[in-house]
């Protein structure tokens, strides 16, 4: 045989792609198409077995050597393969085989935007975004997204099983666009309707990329205008096709269900039910202000036929558990979760079809104090905890819907009230005898209330409930809303991993890991044996629970086993229902034979975007799982500071200098969309025009908690920001705008005239709070003048609020922004620019009075400096952190930015910095990061055994004794906000989203792949997997000290690009697909690579500054 064959048959129309099905080693191989009438041979030489091929130009090409143009494979067609082996005799036939198309480019994560919970959608009309997979197929690299076609069905929940086949269709036809998040509800579309079922489908259109046409038709930007409900992507290809658009189109479809739930609030409730009510006990004010056995309501309901759909509404002041015929409905914890209840209360809407039957049913309800009535703040130094801050009297409010219970369609709606006229009824016989958030939780088996005589209105018998009046009262604020963020739920098990023993012979158990969770346990007992667990994060060096840094919370749980003859033998299990804890180690005392326990972690079950990281330096790696384990610790109906102590609230400063790292771990819009709802609630109650320093607001003297405080009441402007960066929604933007504006201008206390106008006053500030050199018990003092820090946020937070004018396209805004900025920013650098020579013989000179690491960072990262100073002070930066000997002298406002201002010259154009200034940034900010194993740096608590982010440097000191019992914490993420340095730097994932030339928001994403080795510090390799708003984005590299090659795998989405770089070079733009390149470092490069900072030989300072 020859080497090349071509039939007569024409070239096919598409360059084709597929999957190869056969597995011989060969060196060459040919292919036939079955397809356009007849034979066409191609051949080409292959390097390698398996993965991808493509045929262009006559070619056949394999691997690395893809084509950067390359199309795809008709979903019909085949191509035989024959595969030879050239050695000295010739070819040699060695198999045949085919080529299968791939599957087209599919949608994924189909969304509605501003919801994580499909059954009980209550927003009228919520936004829809979607994603792309990663093409099996390569596509042409400018293959995007022309349009899209939207279709709704829904029908009544109560139009019976097969109502969808009598649904109700709408179809509307997008605009030309790129853009696949945050789209508009269309107007076409009706408004979400209460207790109604949905069908959304999306078909897009992709072709090659163009500029978004002025003349392109298919549909508006709203969606405004209906089409028919037969519209066809066929004709719309045809449209893009025969418009000069593309020559060639593919579709890719989704389709996704959901259900609303009440839509309209509280008044939405009282038109479906008038007489609905708040329920609770009649004894429940009885000594509110102590802890006390938890609520029990029930009510019995009997049906002629089992329902086939069954919905429970429900809400409650304090949180809540509802069984019924003696399993827990849903798999969330924790229900409601935390609001600002005086403004803001949620409920939920659940499925409980399933747990019904014919006859009669059992409906139990459990209400626990909670975050509504608990006990709740620190109780320290100044400040004391409160019992009731949002109310003193718990309640529960539900409404149930049955189909079909009485049988056919009919619907049977129950719902909460007074007991004669309801059946609910309440008992003070409950096992949980006492429950708290700090304090944890305790079960008595013994009690059981299923005994208790129907007819028994004894103080321990049933009793009547009593209604609470003011709930939701008319005239009142207080609104009654669905949820928009994921539940608490459980997310992960823990097996025990080693068992210890105190100095006292108590069992202590370690899980291994710090967590936000609960413990449960499975053993028998003989009846009234008590088990009591204590929950730690860490043991004192003699081994004994250390529970000092807990503060004034009891983290303890007890279980008494109900037990079953004398010895105990029927198997009990129990986890507490109205608690959590973070820990690591269980004290149990006393152990019993037999007992089997597990650590359950629980969080609110934000999507996990960050699939996969690892490098090859194993403390890295560690660093990254210890980011990732204190925010899923601290996602928990709030972003926390810690799960532990008497604290754990959603304080602002922390989850501010975080999010930009915390949208690399989780699907973030949700949850932090109803965090900053909470904030906009606090502001209302606390009656001031700035953001409280913790939302929700459980401080007694609203007016300390309301004071202006820079970086954490600014949250209010920047956290929306980095949403819109992530997530390009400006639903939210648009929302708070008004308040930030009157934050900037009212919250904020300036001064008034003279040359440092605009600037804050001289108040009270938590700076670059715990920073090394603080005295422990003064976490703010020290370190960089706190005023420094306001004002530098005060420049950034200006800035960005030009940027939210221009997003929102509000121009003259937008120049108003503007030009503050520029006043605020002359002001700054009058104010905190150091007069000329100053400076020390040999050092470089100092730019800002403030000579600190963390006044630097700001000033470089926050855009403050003129031009002509920016390398000056990205110089003497590097000198500061020399001169401390590569250890962080920054606390939590500083630690965010140091890394970023450190490799600052990477960001700089080629003009403004060689290559020896941006590869030695990046040295120095790897020496900075990995370099320094003692107090303080980030490798520290690794070194001393942590598996999670400490509230301190050194929480823990070298002897093992916590540091400020008063104020320390193992599982605090802040420190964690290098997360997005590593993501970026060694992960090599960085989002370039598209802007149109007004700023805002266009729908075109690029993909920045630009990993930085560091051979001094053992990373060679990385391997990272992110799954953005965009689709799964990938980038695996490696560095070959021998050959000197650079070698980077990418994975890009559909609608997305990317651009490969080798140390700073754009060495390869692509399109969506999967890529590679391997590329052979100049002389100059590797050399800097791989001489890394080393030790400049900087000596160390007596006192870090």
């Amino acid at each position: 045989m020859g080497r090349t064959w071509r039939g007569p048959a024409k070239k096919p129309a598409y360059v084709r792609t597929g999957v190869i099905e056969m597995g011989l080693k060969a060196f060459k191989y040919v292919a036939r198409s079955t397809m356009h009438g007849g034979a066409f041979w191609e051949a080409g030489d292959m390097s390698q077995v398996g993965g991808e091929w493509v045929v262009r130009n006559g070619r056949v090409e394999w691997g690395h050597r893809m084509p950067d143009t390359a199309g795809h494979m008709s979903a019909e067609e085949i191509w035989d393969v024959v595969k030879f082996r050239r050695d000295e005799e010739g070819d040699t036939l060695v198999g045949k085989g085919i080529i299968r198309a791939g599957p087209p480019l599919e949608i994924a994560n189909l969304r509605l935007a501003q919801t994580s919970n499909l059954l009980g959608v209550d927003i009228p009309t919520p936004a829809i975004s979607w994603a792309y997979s990663i093409p099996s197929t390569r596509q042409q690299q400018s293959w995007c997204q022309q349009t899209y076609i939207l279709r709704l069905r829904n029908w009544p929940l109560s139009g019976g099983v097969n109502a969808s086949s009598s649904a109700d269709s709408y179809t509307v036809v997008g605009p030309k666009t790129h853009r696949t998040e945050n789209i508009p509800w269309p107007k076409a579309f009706p408004p979400i309707r209460s207790s109604y079922k949905y069908e959304l489908s999306v078909e897009a259109l992709l072709a090659e990329c163009g500029s978004p046409s002025d003349h392109w038709d298919f549909g508006t930007p709203e969606g405004d205008s209906l089409v028919a409900s037969e519209a066809s992507s066929e004709s719309l290809k045809e449209k893009i096709i025969g418009g000069g658009y593309s020559s060639d189109a593919i579709t890719a479809p989704s389709k996704l269900n959901f259900e609303a739930g009440i839509v309209g609030g509280i008044d939405a409730w009282r038109k479906k039910v008038p007489v609905v009510k708040m329920i609770t006990t009649p004894w429940d004010l009885e000594n509110w202000e102590i802890s006390k056995p938890v609520t029990l309501l029930k009510n019995t309901y009997n049906f002629k036929s089992k329902p086939w759909a069954a919905r429970i509404h429900a809400t409650a002041f304090g949180i809540y558990k509802i069984v019924i015929n003696g399993k827990q409905v849903g798999d969330s914890i924790m229900e409601p979760q935390w609001t600002e209840y005086k403004e803001r209360v949620l409920y939920q809407t659940y499925d409980v079809t399933d747990l019904l039957q014919r006859g009669e049913n059992d409906v139990i309800v459990h209400v626990a104090d909670g975050w509504y009535r608990g006990r709740m703040g620190p109780t320290v130094k100044d400040l004391v905890a409160v019992r009731g801050f949002f109310g003193n009297e718990t309640g529960f409010m539900a409404i149930f819907d049955t189909y079909g219970s009485e049988g056919g369609k009919t619907r049977k709606t129950f719902w909460t009230g007074p007991t004669n006229e309801t059946g609910w009824k309440c008992t003070r016989s409950t096992p949980i005898v006492d429950s708290g958030i700090y304090d944890g939780e305790h079960y008595d088996a013994r009690v059981d209330f299923n005994t208790v005589d129907e007819k028994d209105q004894s103080d321990n018998g049933w009793q009547s409930v009593k209604v609470i009046p003011y709930a939701f009262a008319a005239g009142s604020s207080q609104k009654l809303q669905a949820p928009i963020a994921p539940p608490i739920q459980c997310t992960q098990k823990l097996p025990v991993k080693t068992y210890l023993k105190s100095p006292d012979g108590k069992t202590i158990v370690d899980f291994g890991q710090n967590i936000a969770g609960r413990l449960r346990l499975r053993g028998t007992a003989p009846a009234g044996t008590k088990i009591t667990l204590v929950h730690v994060e860490v043991l004192k060096p003699d081994g004994t629970p250390n529970t000092s840094i807990l503060r004034d919370a009891k983290c303890t749980d007890s279980y008494t086993f109900r037990g079953s003859g004398a010895n105990g033998s029927n198997i009990e299990e129990w986890e507490p229902d109205f608690t959590f804890h973070g820990f690591r180690y269980v004290q149990v005392h006393p152990w019993i034979e037999g007992l089997e326990l597990e650590a359950k972690v629980y969080g609110s079950n934000l999507p996990r975007v960050l699939s996969g990281f690892q490098s090859t330096n194993k403390e890295l790696n560690r660093l990254a799982e210890n980011i990732e384990w204190s925010a899923r610790a601290n996602f928990f109906a709030v972003p926390t500071d810690c799960p532990q102590r008497d604290e754990r609230l959603g304080w602002t400063g922390d989850i501010n200098v975080f999010s930009p790292t915390a949208v690399y771990i989780f699907d973030c819009q949700t949850f932090l969309d109803s965090y900053l709802s909470g904030v906009k609630d606090s502001m209302k109650i606390g009656g001031r025009h700035s953001a409280p320093i913790i939302s929700p607001n459980v401080f007694k003297n609203i007016t300390r908690s309301h004071s202006a405080r820079a970086v954490w009441s600014d949250v209010l402007v920047t956290l929306p920001w980095t949403l819109y960066q992530a997530y390009g929604d400006t639903n939210l933007l648009r929302d708070l705008y008004p308040s930030m504006v009157d934050y900037h201008t009212n919250g904020i206390p300036k001064i008034p005239g003279g040359e440092f106008a605009g600037l804050w006053q001289d108040v009270a500030q938590y700076g670059d709070w715990l920073n090394p050199s603080s005295p422990p018990d003064q976490p703010a003092q020290l370190g960089t003048d706190t005023t420094f820090v306001a004002d530098s946020w005060l420049c950034r937070i200006t800035d960005v609020l030009a940027g939210v004018a221009t997003a929102l396209q509000l121009p003259e805004d937008a120049k108003e922004w503007s030009s503050k900025a520029a006043k605020v920013k002359a002001a700054w650098r009058s104010k905190w620019f150091m007069p000329p020579g100053n400076s020390t013989s040999g050092e470089p000179p100092k730019i800002i009075n403030q000579d600190t690491q963390t006044a630097y960072s700001m000033a470089l990262e926050y855009n403050i400096l003129p031009e002509e100073y920016i390398k000056p002070a990205i110089a003497r930066l590097h000198y500061l952190v020399r001169a401390q000997n590569y250890h962080p002298t920054t606390g939590l406002v500083g630690g965010a930015s140091i890394l970023h201002a450190v490799s600052h010259p990477r960001t700089l154009p080629s003009s403004k910095a060689t290559l020896e200034d941006k590869l030695g940034s990046v040295a120095l900010a790897y020496k900075l990061l990995l370099g320094r194993r003692d107090f303080p740096s980030w490798l520290y608590p690794i070194t001393m055994g942590a598996t999670s982010i400490w509230e301190r440097w050194d929480s823990i000191r070298p002897d093992g004794t916590s540091n400020a019992d008063w104020m320390t914490s193992l599982n605090h993420y802040a420190l964690g906000a290098v997360g997005r340095w590593i993501y970026e730097n060694v992960g090599g994932i960085t989002i370039d989203m598209g802007r149109d030339s007004k700023g805002g928001f266009t729908g075109a994403w690029k993909f920045i792949f630009d990993p930085i080795p560091s051979v001094e510090h053992g990373i060679t390799s990385s391997n990272m997997e992110f799954k953005s708003p965009k689709g799964v984005v990938g980038c695996k590299w490696s560095y070959d000290q021998v050959t000197k090659t650079m070698s980077i795998e990418v994975a890009v989405p559909g609608n997305s690009e990317g651009e490969i770089r080798v140390v700073g070079r754009t060495v390869k733009k692509v399109g969506a697909g999967k890529w590679s390149v391997q590329t052979k470092l100049k002389e100059k490069e590797w050399k800097l690579l791989e001489a890394g900072e080393g030790e400049q030989g900087h000596s160390k300072p007596s006192q870090r500054q």
